[in-house]
């Protein structure tokens, strides 16, 4: 007995000549599943993804973006942060078994922008769950005049100096100061 279909879903045939257009909002629950282990607040955060579909005999080509704003610990400070998320989609489904056009016969495709697909129904939501970790800032910031935190004692900087003794120089480096870089 077949499972039921998922709210990301779609059935080939219900992909016209002209196209597919979809919108998905991305935010609360599938925020959360996807976010889940990453340094951001699912729900403080939206995110939305809208999709464009075209099918040609049995491959399904899927562009869009994937936007919003998520709220995440800035990578200095370790404060709160919005970061802006505007994100290209393009993803080619295949039916399983099936190769991209153009690979050699036997050569292993194995290409980020390929998914697979069962019988006649795409499932988008993995592939959107994957785009959207992809999307995530490596180092978000709160802002780019970020301090950070004060390496002894754990200050944030941001909030004005700590109370650290200034670090003596090692003198070990002292005759790489007269060194000159043309």
């Amino acid at each position: 007995m077949r499972s039921p279909t998922s709210p990301t879903a779609i059935q080939l045939r219900e992909i016209p000549p002209e196209g597919l257009r979809r919108a998905y909002d991305l935010s609360g629950e599938f925020a959360a599943g996807a976010l889940e282990g990453t340094e951001v607040t699912p729900e403080g955060s939206q995110v939305a993804a809208e999709l464009e579909l075209h099918k040609s005999g049995v491959e399904v080509l899927a562009r869009g973006r994937i936007t919003g704003r998520l709220s995440v610990l800035c990578s200095r400070c370790v404060g709160a942060a919005t970061v802006a998320l505007d994100s290209p989609v393009q993803v080619l489904f295949l039916p399983r078994g099936a190769q991209e056009r153009g690979a050699a016969e036997g050569e292993d495709v194995d290409q980020p922008d390929v998914v697979h697909y069962l019988d006649d129904e795409i499932d988008i939501g993995e592939t959107l769950r994957e785009e959207l970790l992809l999307a995530l800032p490596i180092a978000p910031l709160c802002n780019e005049a970020c301090k950070g935190l004060c390496a002894r004692c754990g200050k944030d900087l941001n909030e004005g100096p700590c109370d650290c003794p200034e670090e003596s120089q090692d003198d070990r480096w002292s005759s790489l100061r007269n060194v000159k870089l043309d």
